[in-house]
């Protein structure tokens, strides 16, 4: 475009804010702008009724064109981070995104307010710049979520080992487009002196594992997501004999199947708190025992049997 073009479109431009609002409008049918408004607040304040409340009251009018249409998405995370496109039928006459957009909700909602009343005030403008590209009509899911996360978590596992046992897990994970994620961490888990039935002794036992998981997540609510992860632990359980004879002690390779459920609430745009609940199926049998002095089990305890953990920790996206 030209000098000269450029200054025709800007003067126009300055005279159709200044033109009644009628004159905006084509010759077609009508529809309320709470009809030709769609919001999707995300973790923002936005109402669709209040917007187009404001709409209306910088237009001077509670209707448009019957092709005019306004998507409105906010951030599901961010409650200053808002974006919105604004056309008429399959053209798209304008873009905008406020990131960060005004603190106060009521500022935010006016400056938004005050956004789409222009682009649609200047929709006369088309047969001077020329026509947009054609567009569809849906409009994607702001994209604002950071994509690695790092965290840490205490844990309680019940049926994994003999005994109620206790550890912790670090991870790191990657998120994708369509709520897809994937996971890497290392777990541990500790009991201490379990019995053996007709034994004079105990044992400890430990479980130390990586672990390799595919995740589905949502944001269900502001600042609140829920998921469910399937993957693979792979490691070692030891263990260490006390009070017998000859206490000795032994690890083998172990690894099980997970599956689990978890949700998590934000407590600021980075940090959350999660709490996930995993099912625990082992692929091997794997058993302790007591050996008589001619090499025979006198005793034995499985440490092989299904079991769950249950989990609570923080996490940091960036």
């Amino acid at each position: 475009m030209t000098e000269a073009r450029r200054i025709s479109a800007a003067m126009t431009a300055g005279l159709c804010l200044l033109l009644p609002t009628r004159v905006a409008h084509g010759t077609g049918g009508q529809q309320a702008l709470a009809d030709a408004i769609q919001v999707h607040a995300g973790a923002t304040c936005l109402e669709a009724t209040a917007v187009a409340e404001e709409v209306a009251s910088w237009l001077g009018t509670e209707t448009a064109d019957s092709d005019v249409w306004v998507q409105v998405d906010g951030s599901p995370d961010d409650p200053r981070v808002v974006s919105f496109r604004v056309g008429r039928g399959d053209r798209l006459l304008a873009v905008r995104r406020f990131s960060p957009g005004p603190e106060r909700c009521e500022h935010l909602q006016a400056a938004l307010a005050l956004a789409i009343a222009l682009a649609i005030k200047v929709s006369l403008l088309d047969e001077i710049v020329g026509p947009p590209e054609p567009v569809a009509r849906e409009m994607p899911t702001l994209e604002t979520r950071e994509p690695w996360t790092l965290g840490g978590d205490a844990l309680a596992a019940f049926g994994v080992l003999p005994r109620v046992a206790f550890g912790a897990g670090i991870e790191a994970q990657r998120a994708f487009p369509s709520d897809l994620a994937v996971r890497l961490g290392v777990v541990g888990l500790a009991a201490w002196t379990m019995n053996l039935a007709g034994a004079p002794g105990t044992f400890d036992a430990q479980i130390f594992a990586g672990r390799l998981d595919g995740c589905v997540r949502r944001d269900l609510a502001r600042r609140f997501s829920a998921g469910g992860c399937f993957g693979l632990l792979v490691g070692a359980l030891s263990s260490q004999g006390h009070a017998f004879p000859s206490p000795r002690s032994a690890s083998t390779a172990w690894t099980a199947v997970a599956s689990a459920l978890e949700m998590g609430v934000g407590v600021t745009d980075h940090w959350s708190l999660d709490t996930e609940i995993t099912l625990i199926e082992p692929l091997h049998r794997t058993q302790v025992g007591v050996l008589s002095a001619n090499g025979d089990v006198v005793e034995a305890r499985d440490l092989s049997s299904v079991g769950a953990t249950v989990s609570v920790g923080t996490s940091y996206r960036f």
